[in-house]
């Protein structure tokens, strides 16, 4: 976990909640904090208390305790993702240098405490930001992280980014695949002609004779 000092909060949300008791009602506080240290790690957490600035420090620890790492590549993230949680549905996509933090609420809070400076996003469905910072949340652990993709495939991470620039899990999973048939049909071929030369010597052999 990082330093505590290196780290920024941000409240995403509040919400009073009010309890109704035998003759009384009893109001406390939700509050929703975004943690991160603006260079890939981030986290959110949700505090309960009767005071506003006592949930604040409660949704902190919580939100310190659940950090995440955020995978970028330069100001950006590797490639483009769409996650859902309950009813809200986040997307995010890729941006070249310049382009800024296109995202609004809770978005925007988890995507600039990751550190994150180029990225297109949208918020489908649901309007609640409770669930749309655990989306965005959800989409940030579900991408993948191109360089422990290529130390998989053995290869540099600067030619996987050349060969599928931006590509999501599922265009590298089937990259992977068309490059394994490419290479079972070239050994195919490869047999072939190995039998049919095999023939042809035979065929030559039988001549002769």
């Amino acid at each position: 976990m990082a330093n505590n000092q290196d780290l920024d909060d941000r409240v995403v949300y509040i919400n009073r909640v009010a309890k109704t008791a035998t003759g009384s009602s009893i109001l406390s506080f939700s509050t929703m904090v975004a943690v991160g240290n603006r260079d890939g790690k981030v986290g959110i957490g949700i505090g309960k208390d009767q005071e506003v600035p006592d949930s604040i420090h409660k949704a902190r620890d919580i939100a310190e305790e659940q950090m995440i790492d955020a995978p970028r590549i330069g100001t950006t993230i590797p490639h483009e993702i769409e996650t859902e949680f309950n009813s809200a549905r986040v997307l995010l996509k890729p941006a070249s240098p310049g382009t800024g933090v296109i995202a609004g609420g809770a978005v925007r809070a988890v995507i600039e405490l990751a550190g994150i400076k180029d990225i297109l996003t949208k918020s489908l469905g649901s309007d609640n930001p409770l669930n749309i910072a655990r989306a965005t949340m959800q989409a940030l652990q579900e991408i993948k992280d191109p360089h422990k993709v290529a130390q998989m495939r053995d290869i540099p991470v600067e030619e996987l980014l050349v060969r599928n620039p931006f590509g999501g899990p599922e265009e590298i999973i089937e990259d992977q695949l068309e490059e394994e048939g490419a290479d079972e049909e070239s050994s195919e071929d490869d047999d072939e002609s190995e039998s049919a030369e095999a023939e042809n010597e035979e065929a030559e052999t039988v001549e002769t004779t």
